[in-house]
């Protein structure tokens, strides 16, 4: 499977740039409820490396007993919040390529009425300026992407580039992962799964904080179906075998080979800018590749009417009638 622009007119123009504030409508999410209830969730606390010679095992990985209880919070919480956002119009213009939970129907996703089309379809967790979503979603009509980033800011930035260019099989859904698999994803309903330079981390307080433990990988195993694909990447080695023991437990998942290091074409052929960011530093990646194994999972509980999001008052309609850009914000 390969990512990037096609080659042609796009490789004569900068490859750098950058969604500019303008593009982004003067988007003000600080003062919205949305927005507040994000940012907490981003860790802002500055982070700790380990000494020399740590290497984490799965037995280091706390898991709270509440860790359900937390995902019914947190549902309640995104619940009422986007009940009461008013996200401005610019962002109403972004539809269908950036929505929340608020703009779609009760859970669990018909992926038929998100993407009008039944396609399979792959989810990206972490998904950030939406680079994996823009070269995969080009490169593989045949297929839908689904992009999780619980960073609003980040994930408008990357559904302006999936809008300027028009992307018709990619989305951006500004959201908390652990509840939308939780909640929202049909078991069995996902062909793949991509997590992208996870944040490790590294402080013991902070463990519950990560997103790859036993109990979330419980989650991808049942929205995968069998023989379907578990991507993860990172650029922390230590983080990387902790990622690898997890999994290496898990009766669900056989490891394939690791995917190996390709030589871009272009500034847009890496995986994710970050990887970009990190291979120019001259740093390693480490990658995963893991195929989902055994009987299907049973079907997602339903959920009640206390637990569904209210659907949106109004929408807005793309403006399809804007011309394109002739390249894409990196």
């Amino acid at each position: 499977m390969e990512f990037g622009p096609a080659a042609g007119n796009l490789a004569e123009v900068s490859p750098m740039e950058e969604v500019s504030p303008m593009e982004l409508g003067q988007v003000n999410w600080g003062m919205s409820r949305a927005g507040a209830a994000a940012r907490p969730l981003q860790g802002q606390e500055s982070m700790t490396l380990p000494k020399p010679g740590f290497i984490p095992t799965a037995r280091m990985i706390v898991e709270s007993d509440s860790e359900q209880a937390e995902v019914d919070t947190q549902h309640e919480r995104a619940s009422a919040n986007n009940r009461d956002a008013r996200p401005s119009d610019q962002v109403r213009e972004l539809h269908p390529w950036f929505q929340t939970l608020n703009d779609l129907p009760p859970p669990p996703f018909d992926w038929p009425t998100l993407f009008g089309n039944a396609h399979p379809v792959e989810v990206e967790i972490g998904s950030a300026r939406g680079l994996f979503l823009y070269n995969a979603g080009r490169t593989q009509p045949d297929r839908n992407f689904l992009g999780i980033e619980n960073d609003l800011k980040e994930a408008i930035r990357g559904a302006v580039r999936l809008q300027r260019y028009q992307v018709p099989n990619a989305r951006m859904l500004g959201a908390d992962a652990k509840l939308v698999f939780a909640r929202y994803l049909q078991s069995g309903s996902v062909e793949g799964v991509h997590i992208y330079f996870p944040d490790p981390w590294w402080k013991r307080k902070h463990h519950r904080r990560r997103l790859f433990t036993r109990t979330f990988l419980d989650q991808v195993a049942r929205v995968l179906s069998p023989g379907g694909s578990f991507h993860a990447w990172t650029d922390v080695g230590e983080y990387f075998a902790m990622m690898v023991e997890i999994v290496g437990q898990h009766p669900l998942f056989a490891r394939q080979p690791d995917p190996p290091e390709t030589t871009p074409r272009d500034d847009l052929d890496y995986r994710t800018s970050f990887e970009r960011k990190k291979r120019r530093a001259g740093l390693p990646i480490y990658r995963g590749l893991w195929q989902r194994v055994g009987p299907a999972a049973p079907p997602l509980a339903p959920a009640s009417s206390a637990e569904t999001v209210t659907p949106p008052v109004d929408a807005t309609p793309p403006n399809d009638g804007a011309a394109p850009a002739p390249r894409p914000p990196v």
